[in-house]
């Protein structure tokens, strides 16, 4: 019987068409859900891990969870969830690269809004986000059988113990980026699903193979 995967996270692990993704070919080996959806935050993954938790024996499953970045908000107002991505730019109001700027005007009522957020923000809010949202995660662990936590933009130094069944993957995601593929913003450059080439999908793939299968990371 096939191991059970759950992932949740953003762009880096949302589930593409083309089958020679990461995500895909980890389908060949285990029973998987994927749970990700491009351009989310974390507040959006970490609800999506709490309702597939309710009711549900997961005691056999193992978790991945891709950290993405603290400043994807989920604000109720977005029409899909994939829009999160956009959260920072409305606060930028016209300093938008144009290609961005038709999306984001769209939520133009909210740029005040989305301006004061960011502006009240204390210099520590991004790393301590991280803490809270590793914390929470931390806390659903006993519920799966082990958690793989990758951040995808910011390596990770935890002061404090986690469970035995958690661990924290580095480097951060974005360093498997190749220098010519980029976010969603930046559209005009070359695309590539997850944002990675072929040869760092093979890698990732292998990478989480052995997490999976021996717990060596």
């Amino acid at each position: 019987m096939n191991k059970k995967v759950w992932i949740f996270g953003d762009s880096y692990a949302n589930r593409e068409d083309d089958e020679n993704t990461w995500p895909a070919k980890l389908e060949d080996t285990y029973e998987v859900v994927n749970f990700a959806r491009s351009g989310t935050g974390v507040d959006w993954s970490l609800q999506q891990m709490i309702d597939a938790n309710k009711g549900a024996d997961t005691k056999d499953i193992t978790a991945i969870f891709f950290l993405t970045g603290q400043d994807r908000h989920n604000w109720n107002f977005w029409k899909d969830p994939e829009e999160q991505w956009m959260s920072v730019y409305l606060a930028s109001g016209s300093k938008i690269q144009k290609k961005a700027a038709a999306a984001v005007s769209e939520y133009k009522q909210y740029f005040s809004f989305a301006r004061s957020v960011y502006k009240y923000q204390d210099a520590n809010f991004n790393s301590r986000s991280i803490i809270k949202s590793i914390g929470a995660i931390n806390l659903y662990a006993s519920n799966f059988e082990k958690i793989l936590i990758w951040p995808c933009f910011d390596n990770v130094s935890l002061n404090c113990k986690l469970n035995n069944n958690v661990t924290i993957a580095s480097p951060c995601m974005n360093e498997f980026e190749s220098p010519i593929i980029n976010r969603p913003l930046n559209i005009d450059l070359l695309y590539a699903p997850n944002h990675l080439t072929e040869e760092k999908h093979k890698e990732i793939l292998q990478i989480l193979i052995k997490w999976i299968d021996t717990n060596e990371f």
